[in-house]
């Protein structure tokens, strides 16, 4: 039950269960997945008493990967990535927490500029504000 109250898993790039997984690690099942993850693509797996116990996701669940340090939510039969802490760029002059390396659209993050964060959103085409303004994006290197 932990699994749903505060969903943390180690990777959710694994693509069969690691044998040195400790006792009460979670992982994400990668999609095609194989031996004991084999059917469970997306699910929750925790290493429980020397075996795996799945837990399904529902829409609208977060977790937080360790291995990605990234916060994703999962939305139609799918994890997409909200935040990821350790990229940054400029939005309108605005510093921007992070943005995915592969951003989706619907994907948002947290501008960092003013006196309080504000989110902004990918539709797919171009970064907004959530207030509708048009914001190009400009990477900058560390």
């Amino acid at each position: 039950m932990d699994v749903y109250a505060q969903a943390t898993v180690v990777s959710r790039r694994k693509k069969q269960p690691p044998t040195d997984a400790a006792e009460g690690d979670c992982y994400l099942c990668y999609p095609g997945a194989t031996d004991e993850w084999l059917g469970h693509n997306n699910e929750f797996a925790q290493k429980t008493d020397d075996a795996w116990v799945f837990f399904k996701p529902v829409d609208g669940m977060r977790v937080w990967v360790v291995d990605e340090a990234g916060l994703f939510v999962y939305h139609k039969s799918a994890w997409r990535q909200l935040l990821k802490f350790g990229s940054h760029c400029m939005l309108n002059s605005l510093d921007v927490l992070s943005l995915p390396e592969k951003a989706t659209a619907g994907a948002v993050v947290l501008s960092t500029g003013g006196d309080f964060p504000k989110p902004v959103y990918f539709d797919g085409d171009i970064w907004r504000e959530m207030g509708g303004v048009h914001a190009p994006v400009q990477f900058i290197k560390d």
